[in-house]
């Protein structure tokens, strides 16, 4: 069986974050959108490992069912940080960006589709504004994640790639 290639890594890479062009200015929000992406990440990290007991008290009412689902709780967190760890180390050496955010961006679709469907069940009966404001939360973090896939060609270069404010300083 001949197993050829059809695409390699760069022309994905090239097809996910669109067209290079010479004169493309960099996005000034990037370094803002990961910032924002990473503390989430962190701050949700920290929530599923270290009160991992609280959220599933929170989110199951069968307490067979609560410890049972502890574990993928704590296993979902140690995903997450892993996809997000790979994710920053592409941003940093510009190493595929594109196809790590799109890792991150389907974990996270995927999760978001998982928890509305097993998680969430018992809060769509009764819907809060917490609980309306947890969902828009996770769509608007796939949206950025979906934003920082279509621009990874336009990736501020230098120390400028790490700055949240870069958007807001005045043009030099």
């Amino acid at each position: 069986m001949n197993q050829k290639q059809l695409l390699s890594a760069d022309e994905l890479e090239a097809l996910l974050s669109g067209p290079a062009h010479v004169d493309v200015n960099p996005d000034k929000f990037f370094p803002l959108r990961l910032w924002i992406v990473g503390i989430a990440g962190v701050i949700w990290f920290i929530r599923l490992t270290v009160f991992t007991d609280e959220v599933a008290n929170s989110l199951f009412a069968d307490p067979l069912v609560r410890e049972y689902m502890k574990t993928a709780l704590y296993f979902r967190a140690w995903i997450m940080f892993a996809f997000m760890f790979m994710g920053f180390i592409a941003y940093k050496t510009g190493k595929y960006p594109a196809l790590f955010f799109l890792g991150m961006f389907i974990v996270g679709s995927v999760n978001l589709i998982a928890d509305m469907t097993i998680f969430y069940k018992d809060q769509f009966a009764n819907p809060t504004i917490g609980f309306n404001l947890l969902l828009m939360f996770r769509f608007f973090m796939c949206y950025l994640l979906f934003v920082s896939i279509r621009n990874a060609n336009r990736i501020p270069s230098g120390r400028d790639k790490w700055n949240p404010f870069l958007a807001f300083q005045k043009k030099s």
